[in-house]
């Protein structure tokens, strides 16, 4: 689960959730996007392990109203993403 759901022009969002290592690989970070995958974020997640989930956070600040979506995934030491990414909208007034 990916939160929050709504917005305003401006002001910073905090999204907040949690990846798990989909192929038993240690996540070594997590990756965000906003312009539909054309372009990556990377947060390094430090001593992660395969057994545990790896908590994150992303602040995002709105430049214009209406609908955006925010793309999620974990890469493992291997370099491998995740298959697929998470999504979240949001909606910005």
């Amino acid at each position: 689960m990916i939160v929050p759901s709504m917005g305003q022009v401006g002001k910073p969002i905090t999204f907040e959730g949690y990846a798990y290592a989909f192929n038993l690989n240690r996540i070594v970070s997590i990756e965000f996007s906003m312009d539909g995958g054309n372009t990556w974020t990377c947060q390094d997640v430090g001593d992660s392990t395969p057994e545990r989930w790896v908590h994150w956070s992303f602040t995002y600040t709105p430049r214009q109203t209406g609908h955006h979506r925010l793309l999620v995934r974990a890469v493992d030491e291997h370099g491998q993403a995740s298959p697929e990414p998470e999504s979240a909208d949001v909606y910005i007034e």
